[in-house]
């Protein structure tokens, strides 16, 4: 169980969090194993829930009370300024506390004006649905540590990289995208390096992407959230210098968008990408709802020899109901991809542009050809204003093959270069099942807030 203590400050964190690991080359019924998996550690869930449900909760009259509370000491402040600066005071009405039941499944439309941390369409603290059209800086953490507390509340160095952050880079590289975020790329894809040592690849979703991944594609990415220093207690397989979570595009209630995009390089690679959302109806209080996402990529770019394809199609299906919201997730994508780099360094630190300074040194031919595929349901339940819990169940593989040179050595006395060449021929796949529940109550006057869960996770491959 994870705690946080809210003493005048940022909250402490301690905790526990539960997880069973398998890995094996040949798996037999990965389904059955993940179900008995999953009832093993479900009993223990269960009793550190019970430990907490007795707190008081906070109800609703105490949260109204506190913002009133804050709205006067605001009003009086500014009537302390007016009357500083000789302005007559000015008649200010206080709105009437009341309590208005949210529209079904808590969503916002695309016509509401939202400002500040309410902008971001959330469904609950684990579901976080966009933060399209909100700027750089919205100021909350989206779901960093299993939380929607203010970014300023959270005791860990936490930045992150919103939707329109995303799409003004313009790259569909992890590696790129989080360099603005302050992390060093280990090579071109998803393997990033924080505070001097490797992380592993992004948790998508909040679950651990354990398989081998070598190229990564941010389509259907709507935030990279980057929360730096060891948080193993909320995230299994963490690495000490930090993660990065990612967040998915997922349906978007109430909202009809259309969204074609088409990039062209001087050098004349092309990028078409779409982003479309369609409610489909409602059923009684049920809100049926799709998106799909898509990339074209295909072309020259700036450096020859060095392929980048990529054709993918991600949709998405919502199901929001009351306070139960389902999300099933599909992805497939092909890429072209030359991994690594092939640029030779000189000896006094400069890049080698003795053949051109598009030419890196990379043979005709020279890429590997990588397929993925993932499914991914997910189920994020309210219990009650203080209590949720998400279910997710994962699906995730890669075949990647191919065979790809790079210069290992340079000998400058006779300006020769030594390549090493690799056969590429690989297959790993991987599920996962995994269970949060958090919450917010009063202990003995003090507020809390607590997070646990469980990971199941089946892994094989070659």
């Amino acid at each position: 169980m994870c705690s946080a203590l809210q003493l005048g400050g940022a909250p402490t964190i301690v905790g526990l969090f539960i997880m069973t690991h398998h890995h094996a080359h040949h798996v037999a019924n990965p389904f059955r194993r993940l179900g008995s998996a999953w009832l093993r550690t479900l009993p223990c869930c269960l009793a550190l829930l019970g430990m907490t449900l007795p707190a008081r909760a906070e109800t609703d009259a105490e949260l109204l009370k506190e913002k009133d509370a804050q709205i006067a000491n605001l009003t009086a402040e500014v009537e302390r300024l007016k009357a500083a600066l000789g302005q007559p005071p000015a008649t200010v009405s206080l709105p009437v506390a009341t309590t208005a039941k949210p529209a079904a499944g808590g969503t916002a439309t695309a016509s509401t004006t939202a400002t500040g941390d309410d902008a971001i369409l959330r469904m609950s603290a684990f579901e976080v649905r966009t933060t399209q059209g909100l700027g750089y800086s919205p100021g909350n953490s989206a779901s960093a540590l299993k939380t929607s507390e203010p970014l300023m509340k959270l005791p860990a160095q936490i930045i992150l990289v919103t939707s329109d952050m995303i799409r003004d880079i313009g790259s569909h590289n992890a590696s790129d995208v989080l360099a603005y975020a302050g992390l060093v790329p280990y090579y071109r894809g998803p393997a990033i390096l924080s505070r001097g040592s490797r992380v592993g690849n992004p948790y998508t979703d909040d679950v651990p992407q354990a398989a081998g991944v070598g190229i990564s594609d941010n389509t259907n990415i709507d935030t990279y959230q980057v929360i730096k220093g060891p948080q193993q207690v909320l995230y299994p397989l963490a690495s000490l210098g930090g993660l990065v979570l990612q967040t998915t595009k997922k349906p978007l209630p109430n909202v009809t968008q259309y969204i074609f995009d088409e990039k062209v390089q001087q050098w004349g690679r092309s990028t078409t990408t779409f982003d479309l959302n369609q409610p489909f109806g409602d059923i009684g209080e049920a809100k049926f709802t799709g998106r799909l996402t898509g990339i074209y990529q295909k072309g020259q770019g700036p450096l020859f020899n060095s392929r980048d394809d990529r054709i993918g199609i991600f949709p998405n299906f919502a199901l929001d109901w009351k306070d139960t919201h389902l999300v099933l997730q599909y992805g497939a994508e092909t890429l072209y991809y030359l991994p690594g780099g092939t640029g030779i360094l000189t000896p006094t630190g400069g890049l080698y542009t003795g053949l051109g300074h598009r030419n890196q040194g990379s043979p005709r031919n020279n890429y590997d050809k990588i397929g993925q595929h993932e499914a991914r349901l997910s189920w994020t339940q309210i219990i009650s204003e203080s209590w949720q819990v998400k279910s997710q169940a994962a699906f995730f593989n890669t075949r990647r093959y191919g065979s790809t040179g790079f210069p290992t050595t340079v000998n400058w006395n006779n300006n020769t270069m030594t390549y090493t060449i690799r056969k590429d021929d690989g297959f790993q796949s991987c599920f996962n099942a995994q269970t949060d529940a958090q919450g917010n109550y009063t202990l003995f006057g003090l507020k809390m807030t607590s997070s646990f869960g469980f990971n199941a996770q089946e892994q094989n491959g070659y």
